[in-house]
């Protein structure tokens, strides 16, 4: 990962930290990953180059690399405040997964980017850790079902209220692809194949993205009586 794209994580991380009340504990995971030296690209070539030959990284470089990657832990994991966990607790199991990911890391070559690996890590874990919190992934004929009730005029405005707020947590690109899955556009639901060809990508990589989208529509889990 660039050095400028850490100082712009950096500057996320100071938006983050602006609007949230200073007596936060989440605060103190911020000024910590605020404090963190970059790193350059030579720096992380180094350790690429030390593991590939097998060799063991010392405490120091683990500490260096944890710290110069820990905004990932925040950032990768802020967005899911908004499901009603606190970003403390988010920011934690985050944390772990960092940890985790570092352990298991084997560069495919001397360029290879810890970040994509520690970022997918943090993201699964989080992913993983949600139903502990009340919250629940909603299934495909849901969104179907509210995407047809969003084209009807005589319908409710809230059911596509309802929708943009479900998939507002899925990337851009993943939710392009839920959107043409559910007919959201134009009311026509496709298959994985028609929108492999629409996009002119493989069946494989439409039905991957999907899948990962599909994790992130979630909600709080409704209270029956």
């Amino acid at each position: 990962m660039a050095s400028t794209s850490y100082s712009s994580a950096k500057d996320s991380l100071r938006t983050l930290k602006s609007i949230l009340e200073p007596n936060d504990p989440a605060v103190a995971y911020i000024d910590k990953a605020l404090e963190a030296p970059v790193m350059n690209i030579d720096e992380e070539t180094q350790i690429n180059e030390l593991l590939l030959r097998g060799e063991a990284l010392s405490q120091e470089r683990k500490r260096r690399l944890l710290a110069a990657h820990q905004f990932i832990a925040i950032l990768g994991v802020s967005k899911y405040q908004s499901l009603g966990v606190e970003l403390q607790t988010l920011i934690e199991i985050g944390n772990r997964a960092l940890v985790y990911a570092l352990e298991e890391f084997i560069p495919k070559n001397p360029f290879d980017s810890f970040y994509s690996h520690a970022y997918y890590r943090v993201e699964d874990a989080i992913l993983k850790k949600l139903p502990d919190f009340g919250v629940e992934t909603v299934d495909l004929e849901t969104l179907r079902e509210l995407a047809r009730k969003s084209g009807d005029k005589k319908i409710d405005e809230s059911n596509a209220a309802e929708l943009k707020t479900l998939l507002s947590l899925v990337d851009n690109l993943d939710r392009r692809l839920i959107e043409l899955l559910i007919g959201l556009e134009d009311g026509v639901e496709r298959s994985a194949e028609e929108i492999a060809t629409l996009m002119m990508a493989s069946r494989d990589r439409i039905e991957e993205r999907l899948k990962r989208g599909q994790r992130k529509v979630l909600r709080r889990k409704k209270v029956t009586s």
